[in-house]
């Protein structure tokens, strides 16, 4: 698996979008959690977001998984990856409360708080929610309902936020691609066909954004 080369992607003009974004990642070192940390595909991207100094990472799953999955590419977890077991976390209780606090008035207690953290999706945004990560990134397996639910029901959306959106960032720079370029789809994941006053009320982006 390897992340666009910063050397591919300033030799394509309508894709410096994306250089600069690693740029302005590389310059906040950013604690970003990933849910599905035993995943092939997640640990051969933090191998890759490492190496390219992107942030810090948080992998969370059955902690002799993820190492095995290391070892298996031949690679293994520097400084900047720590590993969270959500089943053996000393973090889990205090996570488990804040679940707790959150939901109680949903009728969740405390004893289904606690069953709640050990779920790896919901573990990862109580790091988000208690200021343990910066953000989140999931959905390697899980459908995408799933990551918005729970990030919805654990963290919330902004103070004065009505509408949650979404977008994909496509990233066009192969030699089979036509017309090469950086685009924003929105809103693909969330709200499919929004009203006028969705548009009024959010800072939504436009359905089709070509990054220049």
């Amino acid at each position: 698996m390897e992340l666009f080369s910063e050397s591919r992607i300033e030799r394509i003009s309508n894709v410096k979008p994306l250089y600069r974004l690693k740029e302005k990642a590389r310059s906040a070192q950013k604690t970003i959690v990933l849910s599905e940390g035993a995943d092939p595909r997640v640990v051969a991207a933090a191998v890759e977001v490492r190496k390219a100094g992107l942030a810090r990472l948080i992998l969370v799953g059955h902690r002799d998984s993820i190492l095995a999955e290391y070892m298996r590419i031949g690679a293994r977890p520097d400084h900047g990856v720590a590993l969270h077991d959500p089943e053996s976390s000393p973090l889990a209780d205090d996570l488990a409360r804040e679940l707790h606090a959150r939901c109680r008035r949903e009728g969740m207690t405390e004893e289904e708080a606690r069953q709640a953290v050990k779920s790896p999706h919901t573990y990862a945004a109580l790091l988000v929610k208690t200021g343990h990560a910066n953000g989140m990134v999931g959905g390697a397996r899980a459908v995408t309902a799933e990551i918005v639910r729970t990030a919805l029901k654990v963290i919330g959306p902004a103070p004065g936020t009505q509408v949650v959106s979404s977008f994909f960032l496509m990233l066009f720079c192969e030699n089979y691609h036509v017309q090469k370029g950086a685009y924003v789809f929105s809103d693909c994941g969330s709200w499919w066909n929004p009203t006028r006053k969705n548009y009024l009320t959010s800072p939504w982006i436009p359905p089709v954004l070509s990054l220049r």
